[in-house]
C-alpha cells in the first residue's frame, strides 16, 4: 500500500475516534470497555434481572453501540433528523428510551422480567414522569427531574465493591434515591434542601435514625423480579431487606399520602405514594382466632378508590408475616396476621372496621368506632410531616419507628404517649371525662378512678390485637404479653352490666409492680 495513503487513512481514523470519543465522553468510555458488557442492556444477569441486551435493529448485532449510536446523520439511506449529541439515533430525552422496540413497550410491567417499569403513558402521569421541577447536582442549571438519565446509565455503572448497578442506575440502590456524586445526603432525597427538587422530601434523615427501616443493611440482595411465592426465602434469613423500590415504586408512585381517620376513601386504602409496589392479602383469613395465615395472593397495588381494598398493611405483610419468613420470624418479631386477623375478638382495625361499635366517644376527632387506619399511623415518623418531611415508616427517634413513645410504666400513662392520639387522654387517665365502657355505676370511670396512678396502657391491653378477649384485653403471657397484669378477664356491657371487683383476676406483682387489688 502506498505509504501516503496508508498515512493519510490512519491521520482520517484517529480524527474520527478523536471526534467519536470527544462525543461520547470519557465517562462513556470507561461504560463501554467497563460496566456494560455487564449490565442488563448488555445483555446480562444482573439480580436475577435476565435480558438478551439493547435489540432495537434487527439489523445490527444485539447489543452493539450501533443500536443507539450512528456514525452519521442518517442510518441506510435515511436522515435521523440529525446529527445529535452523542452520535445518538434521536434527542437525547425519553423519547430515545420511549421507542417502540425498546421501553415504550406497555406489557413489560407485571412480567416475569419486569414488575416496576409501567411503560411511557402510566410513567408520564407518575409523580417523577409528570415533574418539570429541575435536579441536577448541583441543582442550578439543571435538567428536568423527569427524564430517564436523572437515575438510569444507559451504559450502567458499578464500583470494585459491589460490581454493576442492577437496572443500569446511575448510582447503587437507595443511593440513587437520596445521594450524588458519592455524597450521601446530596440527592434528590437526600436532608440538602438546596439540592431537592420542589416536592421532593428528606428521606435520608428518616433512615438514619435510631429507629429505621434502614436500606443499607443489604446490598445487592432485592430484585424487582423476587418471587412472589410463600416463604421463599426472598425476604428471610440473610435474604431479609428493605429497599426504597420494596415499597414505592418510582415509575408510577405519585405525591400524596392518605388522611387518617378518613372515611373516603376508607383510612387503610393504599395512598398515591404506594402506586406500583406490590403487596400480599392472606387468602384466607383463618377462622380460628389467633391464627397466623399461611395462604397469601400476591397482587399490585393500584387502587386508591374509595372502593378499593388494597391496604397499606398488605404492603408491609410481604415483610412481616408466614408470607417472608414461614414459621421463623425474626428475633423480637410475631406474625403480624395473627394479631390483625379479623376473626380475632379485638383489633386495631388495620384491615377491616373494629368490632366494638358501642364504643363510647372517647376517640379524638376524626377518629370513630368504624374507622380503618394505616400500620403507619403508628409507625412512622417522630417529626411533623411537612413539606420536607415524608410520613410513612421510614424512621424515628421512636422504638419500633413509632411517631411517638410507648413504653411500659407503672404509673400514670403520659398523655404525649402514642395511644393518645387518637384515644381520649381525658377518658382515660385525665379525669375528666366518663366516656368509658369500663365503668363499676353509671357515672365511675374505672379507668382514672382505679388506675391511671399505677398502670400503663400495656398492664391491660394489646396493641395490634387479641386473641381470645375483646376491647384488646391482653391476657398474660411471657413472651407475648409480659406486662399484662390479667390472666382472667369477664366481659360487661354497661349500661346493662357494669363491671366488679371480681371479674379481672390478676397476676402476682413482680418486682416493683404494683399491686391490682
Amino acid at each position: 500500500m502506498n505509504r501516503n495513503l496508508s498515512w493519510k487513512w490512519f491521520v482520517g481514523a484517529a480524527g474520527f475516534i478523536s471526534l467519536l470519543l470527544a462525543g461520547l465522553g470519557v465517562a462513556r468510555l470507561y461504560a463501554t470497555g467497563g460496566a456494560y458488557s455487564s449490565t442488563e442492556h448488555g445483555g446480562n444477569n444482573v439480580n436475577a434481572n435476565a435480558y438478551t441486551g439493547v435489540n432495537r435493529i434487527a439489523t445490527e448485532p444485539t447489543i452493539a453501540c450501533a443500536q443507539c449510536h450512528y456514525k452519521h446523520a442518517s442510518y441506510s439511506g435515511s436522515s435521523t433528523g440529525g446529527p445529535y449529541n452523542e452520535t445518538l439515533f434521536a434527542a437525547n430525552n425519553n423519547a430515545i428510551c420511549y421507542n417502540s422496540t425498546c421501553h415504550g413497550v406497555a406489557n413489560f410491567h407485571g412480567s416475569a422480567l419486569n414488575r416496576i417499569w409501567p411503560g411511557q403513558t402510566t410513567y408520564d402521569l407518575s409523580g417523577h414522569g409528570s415533574s418539570t421541577a429541575l435536579y441536577y447536582y448541583p441543582i442550578t442549571g439543571g435538567r428536568q427531574t423527569k427524564l430517564c438519565l436523572q437515575c438510569h446509565d444507559p451504559h450502567g455503572a458499578s464500583d470494585s465493591t459491589n460490581g454493576v448497578y442492577p437496572r443500569n442506575t446511575n448510582y447503587l440502590e437507595q443511593n440513587g434515591c437520596y445521594s450524588n456524586n458519592s455524597t450521601a445526603n446530596a440527592g434528590c432525597h437526600g436532608n440538602n434542601a438546596g439540592n431537592r427538587p420542589t416536592n421532593a422530601k428528606d428521606v435520608y434523615t428518616q433512615v438514619t435514625k435510631t429507629y429505621k427501616h434502614d436500606p443499607a443493611l443489604a446490598t445487592k440482595i432485592h430484585s424487582s423480579v423476587e418471587s412472589q411465592s410463600v416463604n421463599s426465602g426472598a425476604f428471610s434469613g440473610a435474604n431479609r431487606h428493605a429497599e426504597c423500590v420494596d415499597c414505592h415504586n418510582p415509575h408510577l408512585s405519585k405525591l400524596g399520602t392518605h388522611t387518617p381517620g378518613s372515611t373516603n376513601p376508607p383510612g387503610n386504602v393504599i395512598s398515591n405514594a404506594l402506586l406500583g409496589a406490590w403487596g400480599v392479602k392472606p387468602n384466607p383469613w383463618p377462622a380460628t382466632p389467633g391464627t397466623a395465615a399461611t395462604l397469601y395472593t400476591a397482587f399490585e397495588l393500584t387502587d386508591t378508590s374509595a372502593s378499593s381494598t388494597e391496604y397499606e398493611g398488605h404492603l408491609c405483610l410481604k415483610c412481616h408475616s408466614y408470607f417472608a419468613y414461614g414459621a421463623s420470624p425474626p428475633a423480637g418479631q410475631t406474625d403480624a396476621t395473627a394479631y390483625f386477623n379479623p376473626n380475632n375478638p379485638a383489633y386495631h382495625p388495620v384491615f377491616a372496621a373494629g368490632k366494638n361499635a358501642s364504643m363510647p366517644s372517647s376517640l379524638l376527632s376524626p377518629w370513630t368506632s368504624t374507622s380503618k387506619m394505616y400500620c403507619s399511623d403508628c409507625h412512622s415518623t417522630n417529626e411533623t410531616v411537612s413539606a420536607s418531611v415524608p410520613d410513612g415508616a421510614h424512621g424515628s427517634i421512636n422504638a419500633k419507628i413509632l411517631n411517638k413513645p410507648y413504653a411500659h410504666t407503672d404509673a400514670a400513662q403520659p398523655s404525649t404517649d402514642l395511644c393518645f392520639t387518637c384515644h381520649d387522654y381525658a377518658a382515660y387517665v385525665g379525669g375528666t371525662s366518663t366516656a368509658s365502657n369500663f365503668k363499676s355505676n353509671s357515672t365511675t370511670n374505672v379507668h382514672f378512678t382505679n388506675i391511671k396512678e399505677q398502670y400503663g396502657c400495656d398492664s391491660c391491653h394489646a396493641v395490634h390485637g387479641t386473641t381470645v378477649k375483646p376491647h384488646l384485653i391482653a391476657i398474660y403471657d411471657a413472651t407475648l404479653f409480659p406486662y399484662s397484669r390479667i390472666t382472667a378477664f369477664t366481659d360487661r356491657t354497661p349500661p346493662g352490666s357494669y363491671y366488679a371487683k371480681g371479674d379481672c383476676t390478676t397476676r402476682a406483682p413482680v418486682g416493683g409492680e404494683p399491686n391490682c387489688h
